[in-house]
């Protein structure tokens, strides 16, 4: 999992950074969220 890049997301959001790519954030939730999802869950189920 890229947790850093994660990371660096939440915090560019958080704190309301200049120049936020909106289209980036929506591909985001749709194409990388179900995965991470996934990872998680997983993770939490061992």
């Amino acid at each position: 999992m890229p947790w850093l890049l994660i990371k660096r997301m939440r915090d560019c959001l958080a704190h309301h950074c200049e120049g936020t790519d909106y289209g980036a954030i929506w591909d985001t939730l749709v194409f990388d969220l179900p995965t991470i999802h996934d990872y998680v869950e997983a993770t939490l189920r061992m």
